[in-house]
């Protein structure tokens, strides 16, 4: 009679000395609920072939290939009006044309009108500027129009202050994120200004060390 399906009760009851003469070879579709506990020895090799459904998107490359922190910078007065470098400022060289610059600053700053303004309503300039390996950083006082090399300015913020004709003082501290498309692997230098309206209030920036700090992050999307 031949064997068609061996079962696990029927191997349990099997005496090794009884099994005599040639055995029909048994396929797997013909060993069904073997519990782990009974297999023993040496296990074969298994082939990666033999691994179907997994794919190279299975394990996709995490999204954040680098980070680089930045810092620097101390504490200033943005009078008179041209853009000022703030002191903060970080360097990345981007890995792949195609990737994108995650960006993030935080600096405390102090709006101080002096006692002779004008009433009514003034304002002042935040700035994100993207530069490269050449782009002069200066003195904190330095005016951004006077860095060498290329610098492009990505992104702009604009304070509004209803001032008076007495002395006032406004402080805050400033959090921003950016994605960048630098499009390049060169180095990305970004940095920030600050500027004010003309009138006769001063920017002060970063008065507290602890406060101010500035990331670059390459991302793949």
């Amino acid at each position: 009679m031949a064997i068609t399906k061996v079962t696990t009760d029927l191997i349990n009851t099997l005496d090794a000395s009884k099994l005599t003469g040639s055995m029909p070879a048994i396929s797997g579709a013909n060993l069904t609920s073997l519990p782990a506990g009974n297999l023993t020895g040496s296990l074969p090799a298994i082939s990666g072939a033999s691994l179907t459904g997994i794919s190279s998107t299975t394990f996709a490359q995490a999204p954040v290939i680098q980070h680089q922190t930045g810092g620097g910078g101390s504490l200033t007065d943005s009078w008179p009006p041209p853009k000022r470098y703030n002191g903060l400022t970080v360097d990345i060289t981007p890995t792949s044309a195609s990737n994108k610059i995650l960006v993030y600053f935080q600096q405390q700053q102090r709006v101080h009108q002096n006692g002779g303004g004008v009433a009514g309503a003034d304002a002042f300039f935040n700035f994100l500027f993207r530069g490269n390996s050449s782009t002069t950083i200066g003195s904190v006082a330095s005016a951004i129009s006077g860095f060498g090399g290329t610098q492009t300015q990505i992104w702009s913020q604009e304070y509004t202050l209803w001032t008076k004709t007495t002395t006032q003082i406004d402080t805050q501290v400033l959090s921003v994120w950016y994605l960048d498309s630098p499009s390049t692997t060169n180095l990305c230098r970004y940095f920030t200004a600050v500027t004010n309206s003309g009138n006769n209030e001063h920017i002060s920036w970063k008065i507290d060390v602890g406060t101010a700090q500035m990331y670059a992050m390459e991302i793949k999307l």
